[in-house]
């Protein structure tokens, strides 16, 4: 089990350059759980890719209907104190303490290929570093 952030998620649904990273990923481990905050981010990834003529708006529909299916019963909520605690411990946003709240109440591994989260966070690590382990 991993805790997945949103971006790497979209990598494995939205065909691009990372996608066959996230497929490798998923293939070695497809237990991916998240903090519900991945839905309104995810929503936001395939407007942003609609309103740029990247996505018809059926294809991300499509999208969102396989992301649904693949996080049906993985998502968590977060406690809000707590969120905020490891937000002002890192110095990081609150959407990303969100991630990194579950990954430590979790203590399992958040995947995620943001820089600057993965050198303030120890619980984070990039696709290929996991993979690699």
């Amino acid at each position: 089990m991993i805790v997945v952030d949103t971006n790497t998620l979209a990598y494995l649904l939205i065909e691009g350059d990372r996608t066959p990273d996230a497929q490798a990923l998923y293939e070695r481990d497809s237990d991916w759980i998240a903090p519900r905050l991945w839905e309104f981010e995810f929503q936001n990834i395939l407007t942003t890719y609609s309103r740029a003529n990247h996505l018809r708006i059926t294809t991300a529909q499509q999208i969102w209907a396989s992301a649904t299916s693949l996080m049906a019963g993985r998502t968590y909520d977060i406690n809000g104190e707590e969120s905020l605690s490891v937000a002002a411990r890192l110095g990081i946003t609150a959407y990303d303490s969100q991630f990194v709240s579950l990954a430590e109440q979790a203590d399992l591994p958040l995947i995620t290929e943001d820089r600057a989260l993965r050198r303030k966070a120890t619980c984070a690590m990039g696709i290929q570093s996991f993979l690699n382990t």
